[in-house]
């Protein structure tokens, strides 16, 4: 008695998606309260990614950025205060990274402050038949 055993042909085996690669990351944009940030991702794709900073009171802070994304604002900041962010990509179970930058805040303008409803100065001039005029000083609500 003699038996033969076929095998079935095996089936080619799935490569696991390639470890994505996070890029740079940069300040597209800043003001007195809030920053926007940039990456890129020059290979693969991340599931999510976690922003990392410390705010004005030394406290950490983390925001959790969307996979598809590729900027975000983060709002909430101090005028005229140096930030490090460290961006942290999420695959899987794995975090990459991090890739870090900073910025600084803008400072707060008189003008901004003065378009926030407070007393401002306004200039006039006084009617007088005379070239030179006189200028005089008053305040304005803005």
């Amino acid at each position: 008695v003699s038996t033969e055993a076929v095998t079935a042909p095996a089936q080619p085996e799935e490569e696991p998606p390639s470890q994505p690669d996070l890029g740079e990351l940069r300040v597209s944009h800043v003001s007195p309260d809030s920053a926007q940030l940039e990456w890129s991702v020059p290979e693969g794709t991340f599931d999510s990614f976690t922003l990392q900073y410390k705010d004005a009171q030394g406290q950490p802070q983390v925001l959790p950025v969307a996979g598809d994304l590729r900027s975000v604002t983060v709002p909430g900041l101090s005028p005229s205060r140096r930030y490090k962010f460290n961006l942290y990509g999420v695959w899987g179970r794995k975090r990459l990274g991090p890739v870090s930058t900073e910025a600084v805040t803008g400072e707060v303008s008189w003008a901004q402050e003065m378009g926030r409803g407070a007393m401002g100065p306004s200039w006039a001039r006084a009617a007088s038949g005379q070239m030179g005029g006189k200028g005089s000083f008053g305040t304005e609500l803005w």
